[in-house]
C-alpha cells in the first residue's frame, strides 16, 4: 500500500459512504505509520507493543478493553479502536461504519470486518433485549392478537403480516429478509 496514495475525500464505493479522516476513532496516515512502529499487528486481530511505551512492555497484548465493548488502541494520546485501525491497515481507508460479521465486537480478525451503511450495520444486529417473541422481526399485536412480523428497508417499515401462528410470522419474516438483506441478513441468532 503507498500512504501517498489514499484518498482522504468523502466518496462512496458499493453504497458505503467512506469519510474523511475526522474524529476521535479515524485514523490519519501519520497515525497508520505510528501505529506501525510502536505496535506489532499480528495479522490475527490483536495488537502486541513493539517498544517499551508508558505501561506497556514489549511483547504485551497493546490496549484495552472500551467502555462500549470493543477493543481500543491509544496513539498520541488519541483513543482509536481496534477494528479500525485493522481495517485501515488492510484497506488504506476508513468506512463511516466497519461490521463485525459475527457480531462479535472482539474479533477484529480481518475476515470477520466488512464496510458496510449504517443500515446495513442494522440489518446484521443481534436479536434485540426488547423483543417480545424470540425472533427478530416479529411481535405480538395485543390489539388483533396475532404475531406480526415486520422488517426495515431504507427507513421504511415493511409490513409482511399477522399470523396466528408463531412459526408461520418467522418463517415468512425470515423469507422476507433474505431477500431483501443480501450478506448482511442476520435472523437474530449467533452465528
Amino acid at each position: 500500500m503507498v500512504l501517498e496514495d489514499i484518498q482522504t475525500k468523502t466518496f462512496f464505493v458499493n453504497r458505503v459512504r467512506l469519510a474523511e479522516p475526522r474524529g476521535k476513532d479515524m485514523l490519519k496516515i501519520k497515525d497508520y505509520k505510528n501505529v506501525v512502529s510502536v505496535y506489532e499487528y499480528d495479522g490475527n486481530g490483536k495488537f502486541f507493543h513493539k517498544v517499551n511505551k508508558g505501561k506497556g512492555r514489549v511483547g504485551e497484548r497493546a490496549g484495552h478493553l472500551g467502555n462500549r465493548g470493543y477493543r481500543v488502541l491509544t496513539l498520541n494520546k488519541k483513543t482509536y479502536l481496534d477494528h479500525r485501525v485493522i481495517f485501515f491497515i488492510h484497506n488504506g481507508f476508513l468506512p463511516e461504519v466497519i461490521d463485525h460479521i459475527n457480531n462479535d465486537p472482539l474479533d477484529n480478525r480481518i475476515e470477520n470486518l466488512r464496510a458496510c451503511s449504517v443500515e446495513e450495520n442494522c440489518w446484521n444486529a443481534m436479536l434485540s433485549k426488547s423483543n417480545n417473541s424470540g425472533f427478530k422481526g416479529v411481535g405480538w399485536h395485543s390489539a388483533s392478537k396475532k404475531w406480526r412480523a415486520r422488517l426495515k428497508m431504507r427507513g421504511e417499515e415493511i409490513h409482511i403480516g399477522m399470523f396466528d401462528d408463531l412459526n408461520e410470522a418467522v418463517k415468512a419474516v425470515r423469507k422476507k429478509r433474505e431477500s431483501l438483506h443480501g450478506q448482511f441478513c442476520n435472523h437474530g441468532v449467533i452465528l
